[in-house]
């Protein structure tokens, strides 16, 4: 009986020990965006927007069309961290445009505790697996890769998901949660489902040790999405801080 007793209070004392960094983590919210500043775009959802697999990881999916259409304009990364290559249409739907996905990544913030998905590129413009980025470094193109619908730009569009510490959690850009509409596809240029961009946040440039975990799926890609060979990653483990 003793022993459970010990037992109970190590477990609350490790709680309470570990509940701030669970609550900031909780609280953290990329304050950077995908777009360059001051790009407008409109959020929208629809019942039953499917997600990204496993399903219990994956946030409430939002729908981003840019103003002004989104084919093949630049993707940026909201701050710094690395970049998980998820799914590619030349390998992992067998260069089939309309399955799934399409070019999909993955972008994790330097602590690691943010993921935010990003589906249908048109182009992954990493070069190599987990690849470390800076903020505002253009990781992709926007595309219309994947199962996708409208007749703007042939449907390109972002899908995107966010998570903390790879747990569900709504979309933030540019410190805001983003509300999207309840209509597919909406093209809003103003109103409650229309943001502007504030650009991705500043890039820190001291050199630290990255305190970014490797995850543990392995890449899908051989060669980048054009079939190109990849370079090896750089040796050094040192991220820009």
């Amino acid at each position: 009986m003793r022993r459970r007793s010990f037992i109970r209070l190590g477990l609350a004392v490790g709680l309470v020990a570990v509940w701030p960094a669970l609550a900031a983590a909780s609280a953290s919210a990329a304050q950077g965006d995908l777009f360059p500043r001051g790009t407008g775009y409109c959020a929208s959802t629809y019942p039953g927007h499917p997600r990204p697999f496993p399903t219990e990881w994956w946030g409430p999916s939002v729908d981003i069309n840019r103003d002004g259409g989104d084919l093949g304009r630049p993707v940026l990364a909201p701050a710094d961290g690395k970049v998980l290559v998820w799914t590619t249409v030349r390998l992992t739907y067998h260069g089939l445009r309309g399955q799934g996905w399409g070019n999909s990544i993955v972008w994790i913030s330097r602590d690691g505790h943010e993921q935010i998905f990003v589906g249908h590129l048109d182009r992954i413009l990493t070069r190599w697996p987990q690849q470390r980025v800076r903020a505002g470094q253009v990781i992709g193109l926007s595309g219309n890769t994947g199962e996708v619908a409208g007749a703007a730009d042939g449907g390109a569009h972002l899908h995107v998901n966010r998570m903390i510490d790879w747990h569900p959690a709504p979309v933030v850009l540019s410190g805001t949660r983003i509300v999207p509409s309840s209509i597919p596809g909406d093209t809003c240029f103003a109103g409650p489902h229309h943001y502007v961009s504030a650009g991705p946040e500043p890039h820190h440039t001291a050199c630290v040790r990255s305190a970014i975990r490797l995850f543990s799926r392995p890449t899908p890609l051989a060669s980048d999405p054009d079939g190109a060979p990849r370079p090896a990653r750089p040796a050094s483990s040192c991220v820009a801080r």
